[in-house]
């Protein structure tokens, strides 16, 4: 009769393949939580980084030179506090309320958690501001997650590593120097050369203010002078008339103006209107505009009235 059990070196055989099997499993997820670790350590170096770049393209934008260190923000403390990198209290993380990533995941030699620690220097070989970022690794056990962080961070091509400590460098963002010659938004960086457009248009522009000279193709008795050009209404109540302020013309213009009538005003009902003027008198900063109509009544006697409304435009007009 056969014996349809395991024998006892079948059982052994079993219990040891198992183990085998599942030390193996373990092996593999403890292996997968370094890497874990590792690509955390990896996203926070990176999100300082772009946050640095970010701060300084904003800087070079506002008028800091590109050549300045000062165009980076010195330390983490900097960066926070010009909203380039999320704050994140120690409280709040404890909670889950966010995440701190101007620290690692890890605990120095006094117990406290590891800190990336930003220097900003100029690099000697184009006098332009890099920085670096530097952190200990030496505390990370075991052994072998320190080792899969180290070749981890390795990837980045400016990695080095001595006696535990990890330095990384970096520099300016490549298009720095196509950037510096682009017009600042804010007004800070003046132009240096014309700024040519050929055959390109400009559509749906709001405004242009305080420009101080637009020339027209064609025109050659005026120029559009933004703020210089204008149109307004003057109502004269009596023989004094009423004053047009000059526009103050640049070089080789001088301040022109044109009259024309809007709506006479309160004559006597007794008396036809006949005929009227407009006319200007100039003197040094503007002109006396004035109004007259001529009347008569039925028995052919004349009466002038001065009251009216003129329309006028002012432009600075080629000498």
């Amino acid at each position: 009769m056969k014996n349809k059990g395991f024998t006892v070196v079948q059982m052994v055989i079993t219990i040891t393949m198992l183990t085998i099997i599942f030390a193996s499993l373990a092996k593999v997820k403890i292996n997968n939580g370094y890497y874990t670790f590792a690509s955390i350590t990896e996203k926070r170096v990176e999100t300082v980084v772009n946050a640095m770049q970010q701060a300084y393209m904003a800087n070079i934008s506002s008028g800091t030179s590109s050549d300045s260190t000062s165009a980076y923000p010195s330390d983490i403390d900097s960066l926070i506090d010009a909203g380039f990198l999320s704050s994140c209290s120690e409280e709040d993380e404890e909670s889950g309320d966010c995440i701190n990533n101007a620290k690692l995941p890890w605990i120095d030699s006094d117990g406290n958690d590891e800190q990336m620690v930003i220097a900003v220097t100029s690099n000697a070989t184009d006098n332009y501001p890099q920085f670096t970022i530097t952190f200990d690794i030496s505390t990370i056990e075991p052994y072998a997650k320190r080792a899969i962080v180290k070749s981890r961070l390795s990837q980045i091509p400016s990695f080095t590593y001595e006696d535990g400590v990890v330095t990384l460098t970096f520099q300016r963002p490549g298009n720095t120097v196509n950037d510096e010659n682009l017009v600042a938004r804010d007004g800070t960086r003046s132009m240096t050369n014309d700024w040519d457009f050929g055959d390109v248009n400009l559509n749906n522009v709001k405004y242009l203010n305080n420009v101080q000279d637009i020339s027209i193709k064609g025109v050659t008795d005026r120029t559009v002078l933004t703020g210089l050009r204008k149109t307004g209404s003057l109502v004269i109540t009596s023989s004094a008339g009423a004053t047009v302020t000059k526009p103050d013309c640049p070089d080789n213009y001088t301040p022109e103006i044109e009259l024309a009538l809007i709506g006479l005003g309160i004559t006597d009902v007794e008396y036809s209107i006949k005929g009227f003027a407009t006319w200007k008198v100039e003197s040094s900063d503007y002109w006396t505009v004035y109004f007259r109509s001529t009347a008569e009544n039925e028995s052919g006697t004349k009466k002038y009235f001065y009251e009216g409304t003129v329309k006028y435009d002012t432009w600075c007009g080629v000498e």
